[in-house]
């Protein structure tokens, strides 16, 4: 079908937008579409108007601004209606259709594509269609009808067979290849994604080649291959970094999150929901899909390291974005085709409860389960009591679990232990974990690792090294006051980030102070006496206060987020105390 002819100058500057779009300069391309909107309606080109208004729909798509892209689309659309240009309202339609699906308006979104896939006839618009089978595949496959969604796929790849447009070809590899992978198909997902791949290097766009080895990746990884799948990680970090995109980065955090939590990196899986939740302010409130993949594995890596009050605060957000999508389609068409989607939720829902029953919740905690639940069921079934399990049992399975657990918490490091914090660090899941639980022991417990792991490793061994050269010194002074030369960890903490100034370099304060800098202790440490933020983002005093609150017999009461937000800062992240201490071995 020919082209409609624009004005020089509109499309001038439409090509202008074009080319930043491909280099995903997203706010340069928009500004170049907003130009070419306003030459268009001076010199009274509805056509130059529609072609702007539906390229400002993608630029604002991609940045994040969903309901400002619906606007520009809807008017698009209704632009390229009057005046009968067909072809590029389907192209409109495919937009505002995806559009309309991140805003959460799924019954207008099927609307959309059903209406505009029933007017594309492959003779006449082929490649408006080719788009429209790929992007309504992905909204069946957001719905959880994977079948319905692999049919759609498989015939967008087929039509772009007749195109030459290496770039959408590339896109439809990459969704046969989520579609074969999410089937069990491994050998086709690895082969669609490696052919994905080649189509992105040869449209030169780092967009589309980044998104082939996240596929690739992934295939890799369900094939078995972690180091090849961290090899194609790593690739498509390098070609995704500033997309421009507001959402790539956040599904690439959660593909490569979900990766190493399933390879036991628990640290590193931490690290990529940081990222991922970091990058959700950027998003509109509407857009639930992403928010609930993000919080799901936020819980399940909370879960892994042991923060079950962080992990029910996730896993509770999931529930309430699942529920925010899905609860607008109530009684209406998509019902029938959402139940599997439904079902799932239901099945979310079931696991919180579980969780919530075998270990202690205060009533707020209990409120918002009942609370969500209702949403669901309509009335909140009974919670499900503790499986019954004899005592000896129970302790056997939670210390094997708590074994596991802080050998991936702390790699290489947890086996090497003095028996003493080996036990402690047991002991400190053990009693956080039960439906009577001691959160406040639980801290405690951990703090006593630190403070003996501190000694056992560069105190004591430079104190009984000194010899004679010890009497007099800082650090002697330092230790004085403590009985039997055994340090508080606040007396442990000023030792390790006093400023030696101008000792002797022979004096033991100057050889621990060396000892410090080369690791990554004294930055650690020093959040100790930080105050922290809970996951739910209230106050939390700083660990050393907690700690002292606890030895004192003062704390007897500590909800488990504000416990969390205590065993984050000593078990998780890139300050992480436990493994800075681990790192302190004297010569």
């Amino acid at each position: 079908m020919s082209q409609p002819s624009l004005p020089p100058q509109v499309r001038a500057a439409l090509c202008r937008g074009r080319q930043a779009y491909l280099r995903r300069a997203y706010d340069q391309a928009r500004v170049e579409d907003q130009q070419a909107l306003s030459l268009a309606e001076r010199l009274g080109s509805k056509h130059g108007q529609v072609r702007a208004l539906r390229l400002l729909g993608l630029c604002t798509y991609r940045t994040g601004q969903v309901e400002e892209s619906r606007d520009y689309l809807d008017r698009a659309l209704s632009l390229a209606e009057e005046i009968g240009w067909h072809d590029e309202a389907l192209l409109v339609c495919n937009h505002l259709g995806a559009t309309l699906r991140k805003l959460g308006q799924l019954d207008r979104a099927d609307q959309v594509f059903r209406e505009a896939l029933s007017r594309a006839t492959p003779k006449e618009h082929l490649a408006a269609r080719a788009r429209l089978c790929g992007s309504y595949g992905a909204f069946l496959d957001d719905l959880g009808q994977a079948q319905a969604a692999a049919e759609h796929y498989a015939r967008y790849e087929e039509l772009l067979g007749m195109l030459d447009d290496p770039g959408r070809l590339a896109n439809a590899r990459g969704l046969m290849s989520r579609a074969c992978r999410l089937r069990g198909d491994i050998a086709t997902a690895e082969a669609k994604a490696r052919e994905e791949c080649l189509l992105g290097a040869r449209t030169g766009q780092p967009l589309r080649e980044g998104r082939g080895f996240k596929h690739l990746a992934q295939a890799l990884a369900a094939r078995g291959d972690a180091a090849g799948a961290e090899r194609a990680f790593n690739s498509a970090r390098q070609l995704l970094d500033g997309s421009g995109d507001v959402r790539t980065p956040i599904q690439l955090a959660t593909a490569l999150g979900s990766f190493y939590l399933d390879q036991g990196r628990i640290h590193d899986a931490h690290s990529q929901v940081q990222l991922a939740l970091s990058h959700l302010d950027h998003l509109s409130d509407s857009e639930h899909e992403h928010r609930a993949s993000v919080s799901l594995l936020a819980a399940q890596v909370g879960s892994a390291a042991g923060l079950h009050g962080e992990a029910f605060w996730h896993m509770a957000n999931a529930l309430e974005s699942q529920i925010k999508r899905f609860e607008p389609i109530s009684g209406s068409a998509l019902r029938e085709i959402t139940e599997h989607r439904r079902q799932q939720i239901i099945d979310l829902a079931g696991e919180l409860l579980h969780e919530a029953g075998v270990v202690d919740r205060d009533q707020a905690e209990r409120k918002r389960i009942d609370e969500l639940v209702d949403r669901l069921h309509g009335e909140a079934p009974k919670r499900p009591p503790p499986p019954a399990e004899a005592v000896e049992q129970w302790r056997s399975r939670v210390r094997a679990h708590a074994r596991e657990r802080w050998r991936r918490l702390l790699p290489d490091s947890f086996d090497h232990l003095a028996d003493g914090s080996r036990s402690d660090l047991l002991l400190a899941d053990m009693v956080s974990q039960g439906p009577v639980d001691d959160l406040p022991r639980s801290l405690f417990l951990m703090f006593a690792t630190i403070e003996r792991e501190l000694r056992t490793r560069v105190i004591d061994p430079l104190r009984s090294g000194s010899g004679s050269q010890a009497e007099g010194s800082k650090l002697a002074k330092l230790l004085s006051n403590r009985q039997k030369g055994a340090p508080g960890l606040g007396t442990l903490v000023t030792v390790l980030r006093q400023h030696p100034g101008d000792l002797p370099p022979n004096d033991p304060l100057c050889r621990f102070r060396r000892l410090a800098n080369s690791a990554p202790v004294v930055e650690a440490l020093g959040v100790l006496r930080q105050d922290l933020t809970g996951v739910d983002g209230r106050h939390v005093d700083s660990p050393l206060k907690q700690r002292n609150a606890i030895a004192h017999g003062r704390l007897i009461a500590l909800g488990r987020t504000d416990a969390d937000a205590v065993r984050r800062v000593l078990t998780l992240g890139a300050k992480a105390v436990l493994m800075a201490v681990m790192s302190l071995v004297p010569s």
